[in-house]
């Protein structure tokens, strides 16, 4: 089994950019899902909590399996339920 890493660019160089710009498009999308789902909602939601559990989950998955559309779809799940369980913690539930 090998394992890619994203941060060193190894393999090919087609993969290694869509693998990078799959960081930039989950920025964009946790962002915009906050913006207009979460707060639309009233539903608490913690950014930075969001990006770093999608992010590192994004990067783990990516390292194993080599393809970055089911990395993305990983990340943004983890990065949503980081986000938002995150932020029920730090808050410290219902107010």
């Amino acid at each position: 089994m090998e394992f890619h890493n994203i941060m060193m660019c190894s393999g090919a160089y087609i993969d290694c950019s869509m693998a990078l710009l799959g960081i930039v498009i989950l920025f964009f999308v946790i962002a915009a899902l906050r913006k207009w789902l979460f707060e639309a909602m009233d539903y608490p939601f913690s950014f930075w909590l969001g990006i770093i559990g999608g992010i590192v989950t994004y990067i783990i998955v990516y390292g194993f399996t080599g393809s970055y559309k089911i990395s993305l779809i990983v990340g943004l799940i983890a990065g949503l339920a980081a986000g938002y369980f995150g932020s029920a913690f730090i808050e410290g539930g219902s107010s």
